[in-house]
């Protein structure tokens, strides 16, 4: 069986890949679904990445990555669970503990918020027709989403969204990010300290709640309670924001895609999604082999990194027709933005009802929508919408 040295190689580190990740991954696909880089493999097609997802050898990576940008620093390590550093009975407990916020009747009340939020960012703009979308209204309605989510006040849910924002860059690797991390994870923990010691004060129905009944009835324990919910906060609102920045980024530059949503409202689910397949999130996802494995006819040693490129396997012409046409009617396998299986977010339905409310808002407001300047966006493991600088034609009466 083939070893990774015999793969093709990626150097993910080219200025062609910065430019367009997407033209050089289409060509190296064509030879196989699977390259070698200078920190382990990545996977290219949309089929493998799901079967690595589906596959208990293979483990979430995030803490091996944010170990590369910490220098290996132990100040990531607790005797704590945490959803993505759990397998088997230990992360089915910790999901059971939090489900029960995530129900339908939760997930439809976030939909309203979200609506009557956005209505209320766009009637404070009065007049104006000029608008910085990512400060004047998405920011803003995540960050309040989320704060009503864990009922802190706004102000604290702005601050869990710079956090957030800064905790993720642990997912780069880059070892000149540790201070920044390191700072954020310390301003973090001390806020979930005192976060969770309020809610043992004044408990409520929020999920701060939820999780402290869950020690109270020894399904979690206290570190589990510190651990778990210092991730969910430290990816609270960053990731929404940026998915509802991607979505209007990419309807501002598709005035027909806009027009046609508009008219007909059954296609603001199917649109979400595929501004969330053509333009991800999450590009790239990583992944640890647990234990020896064969991925792609290719031997993996214990240990070895696996890069999911979901921005390839979203452009994998075997999974989608046309896969760099943008098609709200498009049928076909659901974005991999939220993976699968065992590891399926567990807010998946939150964020896409976040963005679809957000969406059926700024419908209603406004006529049409069209850049005005360049969006300022990054993209590298993930895609970052900084700003997105639109006009706005106010919708008739």
């Amino acid at each position: 069986m083939p070893t990774v040295d015999a793969l093709p190689f990626l150097d993910v580190s080219s200025a062609e890949y910065a430019v367009d990740d997407i033209a050089v991954t289409a060509r190296l696909r064509e030879h196989s679904p699977l390259v070698r880089t200078e920190v382990g493999v990545q996977v290219l097609t949309y089929a493998d990445c799901e079967r690595v997802l589906l596959n208990e050898q293979f483990v979430h990576g995030g803490a091996a990555v944010f170990a590369r940008s910490l220098g290996g620093s132990a100040t990531m390590k607790s005797k704590g669970r945490t959803l993505t550093g759990s397998e088997g009975a230990d992360h089915m407990a910790l999901r059971r503990v939090l489900q029960p916020w995530f129900t339908p009747g939760t997930v439809a009340k976030v939909r309203d918020h979200a609506r009557t939020l956005t209505d209320e960012r766009v009637a404070a703009l009065g007049s104006r027709t000029s608008v910085e979308l990512m400060s004047d209204v998405i920011g803003d309605v995540s960050s309040a989403v989320f704060a009503s989510m864990i009922d802190v006040p706004l102000e604290e849910g702005r601050f869990l969204d710079g956090v957030s924002a800064t905790l993720a860059l642990g997912f780069r690797g880059d070892p000149a990010d540790a201070p920044a991390i390191m700072g954020a994870l310390k301003e973090l923990r001390t806020y979930v300290e005192a976060l969770i010691a309020r809610r043992r004060t004044s408990p409520g129905d929020d999920l701060v709640s939820v999780m402290v009944r869950g020690v109270d009835d020894d399904l979690l324990t206290e570190a589990d309670l510190h651990t778990l919910l210092t991730e969910l906060l430290g990816a609270s609102t960053d990731n929404t924001t940026n998915s509802t920045g991607i979505l209007m980024w990419m309807l501002a530059t598709r005035p027909e895609a806009w027009q046609e949503v508009r008219a007909d409202r059954s296609l603001v689910s199917a649109t979400v999604e595929e501004c969330a397949r053509i333009e991800p999130r999450v590009r790239i996802l990583p992944m640890v082999a647990d234990q020896p494995a064969e991925l792609c006819g290719t031997q993996l040693a214990e240990g070895t990194f696996v890069a999911l490129d979901i921005a390839a396997a979203h452009h994998d012409p075997a999974a989608f027709a046309e896969p760099g046409r943008f098609d709200i009617h498009r049928k076909g396998p659901r974005h991999l933005g939220f993976g699968v299986g065992r590891h399926h977010c567990l807010g998946a339905a939150l964020a896409r009802v976040v963005q679809q409310a957000v969406l059926e808002s700024l419908l209603d407001h406004w006529q049409e929508v069209r850049l005005t300047a360049a969006p300022d966006v990054v993209r590298t493991y993930e895609t970052v919408v900084h700003t997105l600088q639109i006009e706005a034609t106010p919708a008739a009466g």
